[in-house]
């Protein structure tokens, strides 16, 4: 029997079966390589990233803090007695000299009034009369020259300055004691005292002019009473009078500010005002003998504070 040919609806059917199973199966295919593609990427990012950690493991290294060790010290007994010799003892400072012709002079001396190095400014210009300036103390001045003699003393004339100190308990009897030990030695003395608000003494400001040929049996009479010398300073005239004037007057200046002061606690006559005023009055006299000395290096001077000012 013939086959029937089929109808044109039928085959256009047929084929267009077949395409499209065709067609879902390329699709399926490019699909497939696709996430293939992104799944193999993938795999080789993370290999990449994490084949140092799986294949190289680095190496820990634990560092131990050790305590630094002292530097050996040799012969140690030997350098600690070395030490304690070198405190107890301590190197005087050395003399220096600009020349030939001049006068070898130490290091400033200091002030036994105000237990502090005075300035070392040129001695020109006048004393002030204002408040203790920063540090405590005034420009040295020179002091005016004895009537009828004339600035004709070399520079470099060997003056004599010493300073003492006495902390012994009783201020009054031992300011005697050193007071009559330099008069023995020819010594004129003038003493300023200092008393506390309860009106005790607590210290005492000594200015003594002695010859300079007696000055080493000065500080020897006064050395045996406990006023021993702790600074022996010497140069030119002119120098050491500003210096110790430059001292006194410090001093004055701290207790014109002290009077001030108790001015506005006290009665003008109340007897706080009357010891500081008292005092003043004889350190100016002080200050008065030092000037007379005027440019004689063939008069020494000595300042001596005892007790606590």
């Amino acid at each position: 029997m013939d086959e029937q040919p089929l109808e044109p609806a039928v085959v256009m059917a047929e084929h267009y079966i077949a395409e499209d199973g065709h067609r879902r199966k390329s699709v399926g295919l490019w699909l497939g390589a696709f996430l293939a593609a992104v799944g193999g990427a993938a795999i080789v990012l993370l290999v990449v990233a994490n084949a140092p950690q799986w294949f190289f493991k680095p190496q820990t290294v634990v560092i131990h803090d050790s305590p630094a060790k002292p530097a050996p010290v040799k012969n140690q007994a030997i350098a600690m007695q070395s030490y304690a010799s070198d405190a107890s003892n301590p190197k005087p400072t050395p003399v220096q000299s600009s020349g030939p012709g001049t006068v070898a002079k130490s290091s400033p001396p200091s002030n036994p009034f105000a237990g502090a190095k005075i300035q070392t400014e040129p001695m020109q210009g006048n004393l002030p009369s204002g408040p203790v300036g920063e540090g405590g103390s005034y420009a040295p001045i020179n002091p005016p020259l004895p009537q009828g003699e004339t600035n004709s003393t070399p520079a470099t004339h060997d003056a004599k300055l010493v300073i003492a100190r006495s902390s012994g308990g009783d201020v009054e009897g031992d300011s005697e004691q050193i007071a009559s030990a330099l008069r023995g030695a020819g010594a004129s003395v003038r003493i300023a005292q200092h008393y506390n608000l309860a009106g005790g003494l607590t210290g005492s400001q000594i200015v003594a002019t002695i010859p300079a040929a007696s000055l080493d049996s000065a500080t020897a009479r006064m050395s045996a009473v406990g006023a021993h010398a702790s600074d022996r300073w010497s140069g030119p005239v002119g120098e050491r009078g500003g210096r110790v004037a430059g001292m006194i007057s410090t001093r004055i200046g701290e207790l014109r500010k002290s009077e001030a002061e108790l001015k506005e606690k006290f009665e003008d006559d109340a007897s706080e005002l009357t010891a500081v005023r008292e005092e003043i009055q004889k350190l100016n006299q002080c200050l008065s003998a030092v000037r007379s000395v005027g440019s004689s290096s063939k008069i020494a001077l000595i300042l001596i504070s005892v007790g606590s000012l």
